[in-house]
């Protein structure tokens, strides 16, 4: 609308413009007359400031469809689920009613305060059996139009060339005999080689994984254990390795750490023949790993001597800094000092000892003779 045919239309109903107070004058939400306003240039230039669209929203599929009197209860059950593992925004949690029924209709929407926190729930409730009948089906709400998306026609995947895989045995063959272990943290599984002699675990991969809790395993052998802190919140979260009779080799922090797992120890590729020949020259094998335990130890001893010479050559630095700082400022001490030069070595004074006496008070008594 132009600005004549506004002017015109006023004074047709009599409006005077200069008694209308245009700043008090607000439009119904959503509705804007053909006004553009102001902002609009902004907001189509940079579309992706202003659309938060709906990342920190889940659908929670295979609930029990319940009457409305137990529908406080399972909204209770689904809120004490997902606020152990996130932040559910004031009436964030929606479960459709049928109309007719006034049941439930089985899924509802949780809204979280960040994409982030809602893909942590849909990645660690997923699969979760609420009962032998309910197992939670979780989706990222803009999931869905990529799933309403899909054609209708079936196409037949493309063949693709032949791809040797791993050989899932290969850790068989370390070296040092070593057992692998594996964690589960935040979003991520990690496996490691259990080196107890290092006293520290040797990263194998590392890759994305969902939600299990594993507390507490023994190695396959027998010979260590692990035991782990996942309690919801905690800053001690983390795994600890100790050796079969109880000694603790290690311990390692980890946030948002809820599992570890041993790799399983498949049978023996040595033959019944070549293990009784091990065990018939188990002393020449051991002669070989104590002299790998003695590189160690000294490799260990050695970083050790080196940690120590680091630590002497840093505090020497800092004290010729400190030095080096004092010698600048001493003019600057010299002058408050009027002159007086008072900082400088103790062996550069001559000690001398001085003897004096001084009457301090001299008080005068009669005393009388006694007949």
């Amino acid at each position: 609308m132009e600005v004549l045919d506004i002017d015109a239309r006023a004074a047709k109903l009599g409006i005077d413009w200069s008694q209308v107070n245009l700043d008090s004058i607000q439009l119904p939400p959503g509705q804007d007359f053909g006004i553009e306003s102001d902002d609009e240039a902004v907001y189509h230039d940079d579309q992706s400031e202003f659309d938060t669209g709906f990342g920190n929203i889940i659908v929670v599929d295979h609930l029990p469809v319940v009457p409305k009197e137990k529908f406080e209860k399972l909204e209770g059950v689904v809120k004490k689920i997902y606020n152990q593992i996130g932040v559910i925004k004031e009436n964030g949690l929606w479960m459709p009613v049928d109309p007719v029924t006034k049941m439930t209709l089985g899924y509802c929407f949780i809204e979280f305060n960040s994409p982030q926190e809602a893909q942590n729930a849909k990645e660690k409730s997923h699969g979760y059996k609420l009962d032998k009948s309910h197992i939670f089906a979780v989706n990222m709400f803009d999931d869905f139009d990529r799933l309403m998306n899909v054609k209708e026609e079936w196409e037949p995947p493309q063949a693709r060339p032949y791809v040797p895989g791993e050989n899932l045995q290969k850790w068989l063959t370390d070296e040092k005999a070593r057992d692998q272990l594996v964690i589960r943290s935040g979003p991520d599984t990690e496996v490691f080689w259990n080196d107890a002699r290092q006293k520290n675990p040797e990263p194998v991969h590392k890759r994305p994984v969902s939600y299990l809790d594993l507390p507490i395993e023994w190695d396959p052998t027998g010979r260590y254990v692990a035991t782990a802190v996942t309690s919801v919140h905690e800053m001690e979260n983390g795994f600890t390795i100790w050796s079969f009779n109880g000694n603790l080799l290690y311990r390692i922090l980890k946030d948002h750490f809820f599992q570890l797992a041993w790799r399983p120890r498949p049978p023996s590729f040595l033959t019944a023949e070549k293990e009784d020949e091990i065990a018939k020259n188990l002393k020449k094998y051991s002669k070989k790993y104590e002299a790998e335990d003695q590189d160690v130890s000294l490799l260990l001893s050695e970083q050790d001597r080196e940690k120590r010479k680091a630590l002497n050559e840093e505090w020497e630095k800092w004290v010729m800094q400190w030095k080096s700082l004092h010698e600048e400022e001493k003019l600057a001490r010299q002058s408050l000092r009027d002159g007086e030069v008072s900082d400088v070595e103790e062996d550069e004074y001559e000690a001398k000892e001085v003897e004096f006496e001084d009457v301090i008070d001299v008080t005068e008594e009669i005393v009388q003779e006694s007949m």
